[in-house]
């Protein structure tokens, strides 16, 4: 893969919005057989609101691609897009025609010390709307 989004290997701990409710997230990245990125997610948010999920991102033919396995809803395939090299990158999804899923994405960008992302929910009229934002810091383990 040439491990394009490898500064998310490690623990990493998160603190951002899901809507409009404060969020903490936990996140942890490893590299698989030199190939494959896995990320595990889980989020906590105020009054209970958690979520999981698994996110592996791999090449594909000469694309990469990031599939997401949510503990609840739709998987779903985005494809990974460096935006500016080792440092920002945009994976978008695309839904199949007649799916009724929503076009969505999640840019996610290098900092001095973790990561910062921005996950958007397209709108009927095509604009995007921020849906989660959250600045993670590498954690020991």
């Amino acid at each position: 893969m040439g491990v394009a989004l490898d500064f998310l290997v490690g623990h990493f701990r998160g603190e951002g919005t899901w809507g409009e409710q404060a969020f903490v997230c936990r996140t942890r990245g490893e590299l698989l057989v030199d190939r494959f990125l896995q990320l595990s997610v889980e989020a906590e948010g105020a009054g209970g609101r958690s979520h999981r999920e698994m996110v592996i991102v791999h090449p594909e033919g000469e694309t990469l691609v990031a599939t997401l396995y949510p503990d609840r809803g739709d998987v779903q395939r985005f494809q990974v897009l460096e935006r500016e090299a080792g440092h920002s990158y945009r994976l978008v999804f695309t839904p199949p025609g007649g799916s009724g899923l929503t076009p969505q994405r999640w840019t996610i960008e290098r900092t001095l010390t973790g990561y910062r992302e921005l996950y958007e929910v397209a709108e009927p009229d095509g604009t995007f709307r921020p849906a989660v934002t959250c600045t993670y810091e590498r954690q020991e383990p």
